[in-house]
């Protein structure tokens, strides 16, 4: 996979022209299995009618712009960003379904993609049959498909419902089936666009481990929202917002903190509000790095009658779901009682031991004879854990050996 130099496609009111990219050509086997220079959306005279970048008529809008990236056999781009960024619209660009309005693609080699759920899929005819039709648009003759049949149906784990028609597949069944036919043809190209989300955990680290194989003889961009994956995967990543490239490096960890400092955190507040939080701060700031100890500073309010209050602490991530849980405890263990009236408390919260990414804290305070939620005030003092690297896991803590 190689330039993507200038790359771009006009949208208009949302929506997108299909076809054959202009100026695109298709080759053998290479080295450089992808070569894309100067496409861009809007600019110059031809067949879109717009004469420079700037002429954009009403209701149109740049969905990718002045994107350049170069990959090479036996690497892994990943594509970031938050939806509407742009990010499928370029893969589509790369495999031939929408017309850019300037520049040139060219693809060396055989591309196996997986943009969309379904896509690719005849509805009324059976898997089996679909598994040929995909292969001979691969270029792929009846004896190589029938070479590859059984390893791509036992793959996808789907061999007692093979033959039924793919209009009664589940989405998950449909993606077992797309993934393993996009990747049993061994292809030079494989283009994968968040397809994995609707996957069960199994068959993703199955996915996983054979996207790991495969990047030792062929170029592939993944698009995806899990971070993990792009830290695990990815030897170059592009960030992408409306449409333009924000960041482009070798290091997933930057493109990781990038990424995440573009997520808002609202604040959201439940219960029965016999409750109230006063203040919540780290005293270590916005910016904590990896390893770091934490000191956790909070001011709240347990309303009249309530007897004792138990409080819990927690930090969650981007997605708001929980990673740690701290319960107050008393110097026996027990739950630390804290009855009607005003508090301040400094909370010791150990090593931040996260993996970079932003977060933030969730109180939960509850009734302790009850056991009735009180208040859970989430949103609380988003603050950022950086690091050198973005390590596969939620928490990372360094082992030495002798």
């Amino acid at each position: 996979l190689e330039t993507l130099q200038s790359t771009g496609a006009r949208g208009c009111s949302g929506q997108l022209a299909e076809g054959h990219p202009q100026g695109a050509t298709y080759g053998a086997r290479a080295a450089t299995p992808v070569q894309v220079s100067s496409v861009g959306a809007g600019g110059g005279e031809g067949e879109s009618g717009v004469r420079s970048a700037e002429d954009l008529r009403d209701g149109e809008f740049w969905a990718v712009k002045d994107v350049s990236f170069e990959l090479r056999r036996g690497e892994c781009i990943g594509l970031i960003g938050h939806n509407g960024a742009g990010k499928t619209t370029l893969l589509r660009m790369l495999n031939g379904l929408i017309k850019p309005d300037h520049g040139r693609i060219e693809m060396n080699g055989r591309v196996g993609a997986l943009i969309a759920l379904g896509a690719g899929f005849n509805p009324i005819l059976t898997g089996r049959e679909n598994i040929y039709i995909n292969g001979s648009v691969l270029g792929l003759s009846k004896k190589e498909i029938d070479e590859k049949i059984e390893e791509i149906i036992d793959f996808a784990e789907i061999g007692e419902f093979i033959d039924m028609p793919v209009q009664n597949y589940s989405s998950g069944m449909q993606v077992r089936l797309g993934f393993s036919i996009a990747s049993s043809l061994s292809p030079d190209v494989l283009i994968l666009d968040e397809v994995l989300a609707v996957g069960d955990i199994g068959f993703v680290i199955k996915c996983l481990n054979r996207v790991r194989r495969m990047t030792a003889d062929a170029a592939v961009i993944l698009v995806t929202h899990q971070m993990q994956f792009i830290s695990s995967f990815c030897t170059r990543v592009i960030f992408m917002d409306r449409g333009c490239t924000v960041l482009d490096t070798s290091s997933a960890g930057e493109a990781i903190d990038k990424y995440y400092q573009m997520v808002k955190t609202e604040r959201n507040e439940t219960g029965t509000m016999q409750a109230a939080i006063e203040e919540v701060v780290l005293a270590q700031g916005d910016q904590v790095r990896q390893g770091a100890d934490g000191l956790l500073k909070i001011r709240f309010k347990v309303e009249a009658p309530i007897h004792a209050a138990i409080l819990h602490i927690y930090v969650m991530d981007e997605a708001m779901s929980p990673i740690i849980c701290h319960p107050v405890t008393d110097n026996r263990g027990a739950p630390f009682l804290f009855a009607a009236g005003s508090h301040m408390i400094k909370v010791p919260l150990g090593s931040i031991d996260l993996v970079p990414g932003k977060y933030s804290f969730t109180l939960s305070l509850s009734d302790e004879d009850s056991k009735k939620s009180l208040l859970r005030s989430q949103g609380l003092h988003e603050f950022r854990v950086i690091a050198d690297r973005a390590d596969w896991g939620r928490v990372v803590r360094p082992v030495r050996v002798s």
